[in-house]
């Protein structure tokens, strides 16, 4: 739940520098992060490929054979669901 507070304060935090810089979101621009959030929050497929690489990958330091694992694992899985 910390991680999803975290996320949400860096997207709304992103919106916000945006607009400063010039751009002005629209409405429509906080209707697709509402449904971001609304997503992530009810369904948990993040948090199992999370708890997947934190099991199964440890040690993922930049470079090293564990990280280059995780990534190919990532990029399966992103594959496999389109």
């Amino acid at each position: 739940m910390k991680t999803i507070l975290i996320l949400c304060f860096s997207i709304t935090a992103s919106l916000a520098q945006t607009s400063i810089q010039g751009y002005s979101y629209k409405a429509e621009d906080s209707l697709m992060v509402k449904n971001i959030f609304s997503e992530v929050l009810a369904d948990f497929t993040s948090y199992n490929n999370l708890e997947y690489l934190c099991k199964n990958m440890k040690g993922r330091i930049c470079g090293s054979p564990q990280a280059a694992d995780a990534v190919e694992y990532t990029f399966s899985d992103y594959a496999k669901h389109g």
